[in-house]
């Protein structure tokens, strides 16, 4: 029995127009009539997620920031710990030291982007991510009362070749994950998707065997061993296919709705 349908979005279930696929929509409906939960579980900022499900926010499960904020239930429940600004100040010593590095900082009300960074380029990759955008030019310029949770690190000629292997010496303090071949997001260590899932199946008591995952980068890797059904697309990073128990067809072939659709008529015969 599925009670539980946990899917990524970049490269997974957005489609080869980064867009939700219109065969989502009902399908989304079909599970919420049958009971099963649909959650989206993202590196996105929350407000970035509520605008493309915003028809749906009824039906769906919201893990944003790799899993750092939940919204279930009409609730919003933050799962992360702030960083203080010293520590963004020595990550962004780093950041500096790396050609090509520019890098965004992820809160809960905005996120923020240092105006020297921004180029064409630059401006469209974190308008797509981040809905709620800020342009600082120091730290100062962000509010006090401001909670910075995730440290996202951009390099255009590849994130885990050009930026992960600087970061070695900060491994201690953050989890540093890949999370697509552009960007690594910076959090604290207990932060991931897998975490936020399994709250899920504490809070409704659902069962591995009873949850299904999808996934495409190394910031799914927790979210994998949370389920029996756990899915690396065809388009997924090497190591994450390892991992993975199940392959489904890339996100060009909509493969996270190829498949749900093919459970669901096995499961559901009408």
């Amino acid at each position: 029995m599925l009670k539980l349908v946990v899917t990524d979005m970049d490269g997974t279930f957005l489609n080869g127009e980064e867009k939700i696929p219109e065969r989502a929509f009902p399908l989304i409906k079909k599970l919420h009539e049958k009971g099963v939960k649909f959650a989206v579980a993202t590196g996105r900022q929350y407000n970035n997620v509520m605008k493309l499900y915003e028809d749906f926010d009824e039906e769906i499960i919201v893990m944003s920031d790799n899993g750092g904020i939940m919204y279930d239930d009409g609730e919003k429940t933050l799962l992360n710990a702030a960083r203080s600004r010293e520590e963004l100040e020595q990550v962004i010593q780093t950041v500096r030291s790396i050609d090509g590095a520019r890098l965004a900082l992820a809160g809960v009300n905005s996120a923020y982007v240092f105006a020297s960074d921004i180029d064409d380029k630059f401006s469209e990759e974190i308008n797509f991510f981040f809905e709620t955008l800020t342009m600082i030019d120091s730290l100062d310029d962000i509010p006090e009362d401001e909670l910075i949770f995730t440290i996202c690190v951009n390099h255009r000629d590849g994130s885990e070749k050009n930026l992960k292997p600087y970061f070695a010496h900060l491994e201690d303090k953050y989890k540093i994950v890949v999370s697509n071949p552009h960007w690594i997001d910076m959090m604290n260590p207990y932060v991931n998707k897998g975490r936020a899932v399994k709250m899920i199946q504490e809070k409704y008591d659902i069962s591995y065997e009873e949850t299904m995952v999808f996934g495409d980068y190394l910031n799914d890797v927790e979210m994998m061993q949370t389920a029996h059904y756990s899915y690396a697309m065809d388009n997924a990073h090497p190591d994450l296919k390892k991992i993975a128990n199940f392959i489904a067809p890339s996100n060009v072939e909509e493969g996270v709705i190829s498949v749900l659709e093919n459970f669901l008529s096995m499961a559901f015969k009408d």
